[in-house]
């Protein structure tokens, strides 16, 4: 290809790749092209240049929204000084910021340590909002725009707004079964909450934001309006106490009819108080509970008007006020039993129980009883979760006094109220709860138990005559037998144990000997003349340390040497001038050990080295033997290619060193501990204990423990 096609080709790619970044690179210019983005894209920080007319914006110029032919959306972050204050309700204007990750939908910022850019070209009509259910606001297409919603006005209440002097207005309508948070941030009325809407039909124009916004908690899940106009009333409220009185029968049945009920009216006595929660009401026709910050106290006479609702399954009534009456109800609360209590019938009613008492509990919001009526377990607490309950004993029967309190299963709402699963009592307080009876020691269980003890013990001593011989001398030759048994296993035991620690060691040194009179036999014929010899020497001993193994493994008391002595030995069989270097530092007031301690001792000792120069290679071993007056230990360390000591080789292998290891760490009642890994040799810990009243030749059987400890490093 000639010069100048090829030239072509490399301008047209770079074109291309020119383009391609500009492309991307290129800011959004539509509200549509930002709310478009996907989570991880609106999340890059993609450059934006927005035309648009401001819907709503903050008193503290927190943040504000901005709307345009095709949708709208958040702003917020730092801007430049000039442009902080002028942006208000109407402004046209024009900004330039970056994308950000906005959860229900993306949201425009400043970059990093940046501003974002902003310039107010004059003003515009708003938008027209669109209609909207309080249920539709939560899908992403109603967000961020104006919207209008309809209907009642439930509560009016107002918080503190970022620790300025203005207030912010909260509303909350009521739309069917569903409920809406209307905010006005910076609302200064000096003539108090208009109290005048709950209960209105209203119409309300405005921003709702659905995005968790960070450090501005109080701008989510909310309506926001820009003025108190914004909420139109399309039928005023009556006054909250004109309404007729009904029962509250009544109102149970209205809370379930799938609409938005008006405010309703009910008379009753205050039977049950949650602190900051509400109360429980009841009349003559059943109860009911209250939803009230501020509940009256118990006992009181009330006039309450609220709105029906149903909470997990139970008619309640919300966003209540109450005030006390003259008009006396009296309550005769009925004596129940735990079925009764589960028909739904007796649901928010003050009722008797009796019950057993079965444990206090003191999970949950406050201490409990855990009761039982019939075959039912249920619980018992009070409606103030710090009042202390009487201490009561179990198996006590008590007369309690609450309200019922039905549990439903979750159920769809157009469907008819759900049997109940479980019952619990809610009381106003300990004066509610009464003792029937203290528990008598003799319950039927208990004679039950003593009847059938004497009966046994009436039989077996009808029977004990005739069967103890015959018994006595079955146990008698099945411990004979036993015994047998482990005298046999034990001695097998012991054998291997000791042909395993003695020979094996012994055949190693045999076998390095030989070694080396292999690589001296030409060199230095004298030197591997005298490694001959004493690898016959081991040999001899070995033979000999075979035949006691097997005859006698008890060494007899004239020829029992000390443990030093014992260990210098074997020590000074395995060094030559081509093995591994083995070392003995024995420190300490050397003593006589019992002959069991220093039999075990040394075959611990002998194992650790052999372990270390047949499966470890290591070219130093050092053995560190110290006494003290009540103790004796030993320390094999190596620098071998070690193992991992959490997963040691099992007997079932075929490598039972360290098995024989444990068990005469545990028949010496001593602390075993292996630590290595690999690449990082090995260390064998052995503490042993010598009572002073030990005799020398007694066998030393008390628990003991052996650890492997694989991570920390061998110290030497």
């Amino acid at each position: 290809m000639s010069p100048a096609p090829l030239s072509r080709l490399v301008c047209l790619a770079a074109f291309a790749l020119g383009v391609r970044a500009w492309a991307e690179d290129a800011p959004l210019t539509t509200a549509a092209a930002v709310r478009e983005l996907s989570a991880l894209e609106a999340g890059a920080a993609k450059p934006v240049r927005l035309r648009g007319v401001v819907t709503y914006a903050a008193p503290n110029n927190a943040i504000f929204f901005v709307q345009d032919e095709t949708g709208g959306v958040c702003v917020r972050g730092q801007r430049e000084k000039p442009n902080r204050a002028d942006i208000k309700l109407g402004s046209l204007i024009e900004l330039e910021g970056v994308t950000a990750f906005g959860r229900a939908v993306p949201l425009v910022t400043s970059r990093k340590k940046g501003f974002i850019r902003m310039n107010v070209v004059g003003e515009a009509p708003l938008p027209e909002p669109r209609p909207a259910t309080i249920a539709q606001l939560a899908l992403p297409s109603f967000q961020d725009i104006r919207v209008e919603v309809g209907g009642v006005i439930r509560a009016v209440q107002s918080e503190p707004f970022g620790g300025t002097a203005a207030e912010t207005l909260l509303l909350t309508l009521g739309d069917g079964r569903d409920r809406l948070v209307i905010a006005l941030p910076g609302w200064r009325n000096a003539a108090g909450l208009p109290p005048q809407l709950v209960g209105a039909t209203v119409r309300v124009r405005g921003v709702f934001n659905g995005t968790v916004l960070e450090r501005q908690p109080a701008f989510t899940n909310r309506l926001f309006i820009n003025f108190l106009k914004d909420v139109q009333v399309e039928q005023t409220a009556p006054p909250p106490f004109a309404a007729d009185v009904e029962s509250i029968a009544a109102v149970r049945e209205i809370a379930h009819e799938d609409h938005e009920p008006d405010r309703r009216r009910v008379i009753g006595k205050v039977t049950v108080v949650e602190p900051d929660k509400g109360m429980f009401v009841e009349d003559a026709s059943g109860g009911l509970w209250v939803d009230s910050p501020q509940p009256a106290p118990t006992g009181e006479n009330v006039d309450v008007t609220g709105f029906p609702a149903v909470h997990e399954g139970s008619p309640v009534l919300e966003d209540s006020i109450w005030r006390s009456t003259a008009e006396a109800v009296n309550l005769t609360p009925p004596l129940v039993n735990a079925i009764e209590a589960l028909s739904g019938e007796l649901d928010a009613r003050l009722v008797r129980i009796e019950a057993l008492v079965l444990a206090v509990s003191s999970a949950g919001e406050g201490p409990a009883l855990v009761l039982q009526s019939g075959e039912r377990v249920f619980l018992a607490r009070c409606g103030n979760p710090k009042t202390r309950l009487p201490s009561l004993q179990e198996n006590s029967w008590l007369r309690l006094t609450g309200v019922c309190v039905n549990s439903r299963p979750a159920q769809l709402r157009t469907a008819a109220p759900a049997q109940p699963v479980s019952f619990h009592l809610l009381m106003a307080g300990p004066q509610s709860i009464e003792i029937a009876r203290t528990p008598s020691w003799w319950t039927f269980q208990r004679i039950v138990a003593v009847i059938g003890a004497l009966g046994v013990l009436a039989l077996a001593s009808a029977t004990w005559a005739t069967t103890l011989r015959r018994r006595v001398t079955i146990q008698t030759d099945q411990i004979r037998e036993h015994l047998k048994r482990e005298a046999v296993a034990e001695e097998r035991l012991r054998i291997a144990r000791e042909l395993h620690d003695s020979v094996q060691q012994d055949l190693l040194a045999i076998t390095m000997q030989l070694k080396a009179t292999d690589r001296l036999l030409e060199g230095e014929p004298e030197k591997a003349r005298t490694a001959l010899n004493l690898a016959s020497a081991m040999a001899r001993r070995s033979q000999a340390e075979t035949h006691r193994a097997v005859w006698d493994l008890r060494e007899a008391a004239d020829e029992h040497s000390d443990l030093v002595t014992s260990l210098t030995g074997m020590v000074a069989g395995l060094n030559t001038e081509e093995s591994a270097k083995v070392e003995l530092h024995a420190t300490g007031d050397r003593r006589t050990l019992p002959q069991t301690v220093e039999s075990h001792v040394l075959r611990i000792a002998q194992e650790a080295v052999t372990n270390a120069l047949k499966h470890g290679d290591a070219k130093r071993v050092d053995l560190a033997l110290r006494f003290t007056p009540e103790r004796v230990t030993l320390t094999v360390r190596d620098d071998g290619k070690g193992f991992d000591a959490d997963h040691p080789p099992s007997p079932t292998s075929g490598h039972f060193g360290l098995f024989g290891m444990k068990e005469r760490a545990i028949k010496l009642g001593a602390d075993l501990r292996v630590t290595s890994k690999p690449g990082e040799g090995a260390s064998v810990h052995l503490d042993v204990p010598i009572p002073a009243e030990t005799g020398t030749n007694e066998t030393l059987r008390t628990p003991s423990g052996a650890r492997f400890l694989p991570r920390p490093t061998t110290t030497t």
